[in-house]
């Protein structure tokens, strides 16, 4: 054998992830072309999170500057949030003792707009990566001149720089309304932005790490959670004057501690800068570590044959989906335990602040039961819109196992294609209502518990409940249309989700027209009245139109799945 076709075996033998790289290449070879083939491919996906992001968060700014009209009415806020279940879900409660609207933004709206967009951060990031990595198309990105760390740097950079987009609108979307400092509106888009960052980061670290693309989301949304309970026992303690080091270990953490519009310190920046930074740097690092298509921890090996329930289409996909089944359902209990508990005050707030009573439905003058169950009502509507999320989440994984080749698997064996989705349906629906029922069970038994609290009250939250459920089918009949008929166009549901959470929120405070509370289930079912009253109360028009929506969409979409090409 030849010197030159020595070479060239031992080349070949090397695992693709320690070769060398070609002559005139380097490892972000191709860098340009893959940043511009990702935003082409997902353009859809980033300009939808983009869009309701930013929407959602100029809106939820505009409710807080307009709802209060009097300091009393503010400060009666305030009471709410100096409380422990206040600083788990708002912040450390800085400049409570003189409320102001830029206060309220920082403690009440921040944190959540954080949580978003580290969600959208981590998605887009295993999407972009492990998913496309799972998939196999990165293998074939592979057999061009691209380096071999390149398609990890463009998903990375577009993630940054959607991220760095949505913050900076929302603090320019700011700088519209005057009761708010126009620093502080800058310091605030550029807190979400080094947010999103930092966890793009730990969503690129979870991608070296996991096997699957799954496995990368999982990791990713795990270390959302323990960052945000970090948060919560750093500002809880800072609330009782304690110390608050926990906080210092979340990214959450930091962009509160920069007490927007109240001390405006800006250097915890730098901490989310350097973090990605790191984060960053460690994922490229672990790139180079392992081979392509596995991940750096060990997979755990199944069982030598599967059982019988698991060879079934519903099987498999509870399988495949009961991780996010017990992730949404444990955030609906301890949204439950951490709400209810503070109802009693209720009545004593909305006496402070008629309009925000008014926003959740209960008119001026009314007595403590009308203004608990109002709230109430609210809650229950965060219920179904966690089920609804969660059912929206399942019923889309039928299109990303359809992307990548594992539906063609699936229905190589006598199963057919309306099983397929009927299966994803089914465990979307069981699931999301499941989820519904148990958030609104415990918050309702939270609530008989209390004796100074009517008992009455229990069953308007159960019937609240029980009038979401179609709301939710509805989510997943849509979801299933698109996947159906539309798959390219299966983000838009979340637009329509977004909407509807939006409109049930903040429909009243922004005063949109009646109609286009009909434009999402969630918010055409909360256009319902929420009385004690009894059943009558319910807007049954209403609930039995969407019934019809969910079960249109459910026949239109079984008849264009069964008669489409498989990856059309």
């Amino acid at each position: 054998m030849s010197t030159a076709s020595a070479s060239r075996t031992r080349a070949a033998a090397q695992p693709r992830s320690h070769r060398a790289a070609p002559p005139g290449t380097g490892e972000l070879a191709g860098f340009g072309k893959l940043v511009r083939g990702i935003v082409r491919r997902d353009r859809l996906r980033l300009a939808i999170w983009l869009v309701c992001v930013v929407g959602v968060s100029v809106a939820s700014v505009a409710a807080f500057t307009d709802m209060f009209e009097t300091p009393a009415s503010a400060q009666a806020r305030a009471a709410l949030m100096a409380t422990p279940t206040g600083s788990v879900f708002g912040g450390p409660g800085f400049g409570l003792d003189n409320y102001t609207a830029g206060a309220m933004v920082a403690n009440e709206f921040l944190l959540w707009i954080d949580v978003t967009v580290a969600l959208a951060a981590i998605l887009l990031m295993t999407h972009m990566s492990r998913a496309e990595e799972e998939a196999g198309r990165l293998e074939l990105v592979g057999a061009a001149p691209v380096g071999r760390r390149a398609p990890l740097a463009a998903a990375f950079a577009v993630v940054s720089a959607e991220v760095v987009v949505i913050g900076l609108l929302i603090g320019f979307g700011c700088l519209a309304y005057p009761s708010l400092d126009r620093l502080d509106c800058l310091g605030l888009g550029l807190a979400v932005a080094g947010t999103g960052l930092a966890f793009a980061g730990l969503a690129a670290l979870a991608a070296q790490l996991a096997s699957t693309g799954r496995g990368a989301g999982a990791l990713g949304a795990a270390a959302l959670g323990v960052a945000y309970l970090l948060r919560a026992v750093g500002d809880t303690a800072t609330l009782e004057g304690e110390s608050a080091w926990a906080s210092w270990l979340s990214p959450l953490g930091w962009a509160n501690r920069m007490a927007l519009f109240v001390h405006s310190n800006w250097w915890p920046l730098a901490l989310m800068a350097a973090f990605a930074l790191l984060t960053g740097a460690g994922a490229w690092q672990l790139a180079a570590r392992r081979d392509e298509g596995a991940g750096l921890l060990p997979q755990r090996r199944g069982r030598a044959r599967a059982s019988r329930w698991l060879r079934r289409p519903v099987g498999l996909v509870w399988r495949l989906t009961r991780a996010s089944f017990i992730g949404w359902g444990l955030g609906a209990v301890v949204l439950a335990l951490c709400i209810a508990p503070i109802m009693g005050q209720i009545p004593d707030y909305v006496a402070d602040n008629p309009i925000m009573g008014q926003a959740m439905g209960v008119a001026e003058g009314a007595g403590a039961d009308a203004a608990i169950t109002g709230f109430s009502s609210v809650m229950v509507m965060f219920m179904a819109a966690l089920a609804g999320a969660l059912a929206i989440s399942v019923v889309a994984t039928l299109r990303r196992d359809e992307s990548a080749g594992r539906a063609a698997l699936e229905l190589a064996e006598p199963v057919s294609r309306g099983r397929l989705l009927a299966a994803a349906w089914l465990v979307a629906c069981v699931g999301g209502v499941v989820v519904l029922a148990v958030g609104s069970g415990v918050y309702a038994a939270v609530l008989a518990a209390d004796p100074a609290i009517s008992a009455a009250i229990f069953e308007s939250v159960v019937r609240a409940g029980l009038a979401y459920v179609p709301a939710v089918l509805a989510l997943a009949a849509l979801t299933g249309l698109l996947v159906a008929a539309l798959p390219s166009w299966t983000a838009l549901i979340w637009a329509v989700y977004g909407f509807g959470v939006l409109s049930s929120w903040f429909g009243g405070l922004l005063g949109l027209p009646e109609w286009t509370r009909y434009l999402s289930p969630l918010s055409a079912v909360d256009a319902a009245p929420s009385g004690l009253g009894g059943w009558a109360d319910l807007a049954w028009g209403n609930i039995a139109a969407i019934t019809a929506v969910a079960a249109a969409a459910l026949a239109l979409g079984h008849a264009r799945f069964r008669a489409r090409d498989l990856g059309g």
